[in-house]
């Protein structure tokens, strides 16, 4: 695997958050340590990162403004030529973070589930107001912001709130993200999306598009029945998305993929390891990972179920190992 012909660095530069989302996905970093890296250790990745290439860095977490020198890592990113985006629920935005972000046109993307009391059940806190007040001083700055709104099985058939927000202020591209069962999000059963309501999701999805021109309203990868050669066309493409990506979290691990449901399954080392040694078994699980979730996906589609991409794989990686082996039998073979 090479780690440095990566286009985007993403960066999951803390786990520390303010908020108690249920549906975070916090819980399937198990394994991956609380410590921070320091601002001197993140420059020397980003500079390996550059040397090598790369082009873009994402920031997120955890909540990543919370870390204590998230301004100054992002403007050393953007000093070193890499373009800069950061995803953060923005409730801890301040004069000094705006101006950094202003000066390197850093791209924004928060979290936003608004209704008031769709906000408020997901994330455990009554701050919207706080969130709509510094996104609109975000783009009063000339910032893009970008929201990222889950979909559930309580909301997916009305998203007149965020498609109205985003109308109302120009808002270029949002995110629709299906409520992913992992994490938190696993015991939240009577809001995930059934297959049926997947299919409805996709849509209206759809229609969103094509009734709003203001807006780009972008999602998962996700497929009807109808979508079966589409689905088969885009093998490779799935496949290997994310080898796009070089995903480092807050203690240096590298993961091939930020949205798996146990970490310590697929964890490949350490990017502040020298040498850097990866290990190849957990690349190779991975790899059939992918293979499995294809396969399944297609039999899916085959029997007029709608799928959602990324859950296929979740579903594939937990079935990587029996249950009582999680986290435990690839750690051996190391």
């Amino acid at each position: 695997m090479n780690l440095f012909g990566k286009e985007i660095l993403n960066i999951a530069i803390t786990l520390e958050c303010d908020c108690q989302c249920k549906h975070c996905y916090i819980e399937s970093f198990e394994g991956i340590s609380d410590k921070d890296l320091g601002l001197k250790t993140w420059k020397e990745i980003i500079d390996l990162f550059v040397n090598n290439g790369g082009r873009e860095v994402c920031f997120h977490g955890g909540e990543p403004l919370l870390y204590e020198n998230i301004g100054k890592i992002v403007y050393y990113a953007w000093q070193r030529g890499l373009e800069t985006s950061i995803i953060s629920n923005l409730i801890n935005l301040d004069h000094s973070l705006i101006e950094v972000f202003k000066e390197t046109q850093t791209y924004i993307l928060t979290s936003l589930d608004g209704p008031r009391e769709n906000y408020f059940q997901f994330r455990g806190l009554d701050k919207l107001d706080l969130i709509i007040e510094n996104i609109d001083l975000l783009r009063k700055n000339g910032l893009s912001v970008h929201p990222i709104h889950i979909v559930h099985g309580k909301n997916y058939s009305d998203l007149s709130w965020i498609t109205e927000f985003c109308n109302s202020r120009e808002i270029k591209v949002a995110t629709l993200s299906p409520l992913q069962p992992i994490g938190r999000a696993a015991q939240l059963k009577d809001y995930w999306l059934s297959p049926e309501e997947l299919g409805e999701f996709i849509d209206i999805f759809t229609q969103l598009n094509k009734e709003n021109k203001r807006v780009k309203f972008v999602t998962q990868s996700i497929f009807k029945p109808g979508d079966l050669e589409s689905f088969t066309a885009q093998e490779n493409y799935l496949k290997t998305y994310n080898d796009r990506y070089l995903n480092i979290f807050n203690d240096g691990s590298i993961l091939p993929d930020f949205d798996l449901p146990d970490m310590r399954n697929f964890s490949l080392g350490n990017i502040t390891e020298i040498p850097l040694k990866i290990n190849q078994k957990k690349e190779k699980a991975y790899r059939e990972t992918l293979d499995k979730a294809f396969i399944r996906g297609k039999s899916k589609l085959q029997k007029g179920i709608p799928i959602n991409w990324i859950e296929e794989v979740q579903i594939a990686a937990k079935e990587q190992l029996s249950p009582d082996k999680q986290g435990k039998n690839l750690e051996k073979e190391e």
